[in-house]
């Protein structure tokens, strides 16, 4: 698995679809902030949202067969987000293009 789009709240992970893979059941730890720790997934790819900021997750990722058999081991992906972004400053502005002063 491979993640992508790295936000201080958000992520997206993705991996190469599993063979025969019905669906997918991913648990996040520590939870989300909404406290959300089990994930089913029907493609090979998941956004996770409301996650605290600098904090280091472990997603396990397992497939499933359409009777819900495990078809695969377990994948670990460990990742981290990014910082909290502090709230915009503005200050002084003056710009003579937008007639701003």
């Amino acid at each position: 698995a491979k993640s992508k789009e790295k936000r201080s709240t958000s992520i997206m992970i993705e991996w190469d679809p599993i063979p025969n893979a019905h669906r997918y059941l991913a648990v996040i730890d520590p939870p989300t902030q909404t406290g959300l720790t089990k994930i089913p997934i029907s493609s090979n790819f998941v956004r996770l949202v409301d996650l605290a900021p600098e904090t280091e997750y472990r997603l396990v990722l397992t497939a499933l067969a359409p009777r819900g058999i495990w078809i695969t081991d377990e994948h670990v992906c460990d990742f981290a987000t990014g910082p909290k972004l502090g709230a915009v400053l503005i200050q002084n502005v003056t710009s003579y293009a937008m007639h701003l002063r």
